[in-house]
């Protein structure tokens, strides 16, 4: 459908000349010990110690962390009355010391009957 095939091509490059190598850099790929393989290996060996002392690192510092904000927490002082006195609450205590000053007004200059009656809605209640 498109400009380009849907499957890659590999392609192989063919020397003009036969490639020879000398006996002396054959001996010496020859005796290399190591092998894909075992290169494999070292290579994830590095990796796997690198990536651990990483961890570590990184463990001690939020221990660090974690044991600077809990010494922090714990030398904060317990909250006190003086907190509560946040200017909401404060307004909210002064409302209803006005209206339980209104309403001793009002049972001081009702009748005596109607103190008697307020007398036994709050035994009721």
């Amino acid at each position: 459908m498109g400009a380009s095939e849907s499957k890659p091509t590999t392609r192989t490059f063919v020397p003009e000349v036969p490639v020879q190598f000398s006996q002396d850099l054959i001996e010496v790929l020859e005796d290399i010990p190591q092998s894909d393989f075992t290169r494999l290996q070292d290579n994830a060996l590095r990796l796997e110690s690198s990536v651990a002392s990483e961890l570590e690192k990184i463990k001690s510092e939020a221990h660090a962390i974690l044991s600077e904000s809990w010494s922090a927490a714990v030398s904060v002082p317990p909250a006190g009355p003086e907190s509560l006195a946040s200017p909401a609450l404060l307004s909210d205590i002064e409302t209803f010391k006005k209206h339980l000053v209104e309403r001793q007004q009002l049972l001081e200059n009702a009748p005596r009957k109607a103190r008697r009656v307020a007398m036994r809605r709050r035994g009721r209640s």
